[in-house]
């Protein structure tokens, strides 16, 4: 993917010159909101390829690229990305208008320590080892962050 700007003009969207400063600061703000974001959107694929949302808990992040999630095995989504890994994550913050669009692949994490690293107390499962309990991994490949009448895609690196 090119990174692109867009940009309201004389009331519709267009392309602007791709400006590596302005990219820059666009993923950087869209970690910093990522970062004060507890819960996103998240958007998987049923069996006919129709999209549909959930409101996920934020358990722990790295930058853009990788999102982790704690939910149960046996959740549609979880069967959902078993059968389709493309998914979609999206979060804002309505006091700042700003928004964040991030592309890419879902998985169950296969490695065990990061159900002891996202563990917490209250979870109403029997333990870490419980067969319901997973940890849901969001990789990023593309993203598109949103303010102020300025569109920003990028790739997730």
């Amino acid at each position: 993917m090119d990174p692109v700007a867009n940009r309201m003009i004389d009331g519709s969207w267009k392309k602007t010159e791709e400006d590596p400063d302005l990219i820059r600061q666009s993923i950087e703000k869209a970690e910093k909101l990522l970062q004060r974001t507890k819960i996103v959107v998240f958007v998987s694929l049923d069996a006919q390829g129709n999209p549909m949302a959930k409101a996920l808990l934020v358990a722990a992040t790295k930058k853009l690229k990788h999102l982790y999630f704690s939910t149960n095995t046996s959740s549609r989504h979880i069967r959902q990305i078993r059968a389709n890994p493309i998914a979609t994550v999206y979060f804002f913050d309505p006091q700042t208008l700003e928004g964040v669009m991030l592309s890419g692949h879902a998985t169950e994490e296969p490695d065990h320590t990061w159900r002891e690293k996202i563990w917490e107390d209250y979870y109403t499962y029997s333990g870490v080892d419980d067969p319901d309990y997973c940890i849901l991994r969001f990789d990023a490949e593309t993203g598109n962050y949103y303010q102020n009448l300025s569109n920003v895609s990028f790739d997730v690196t």
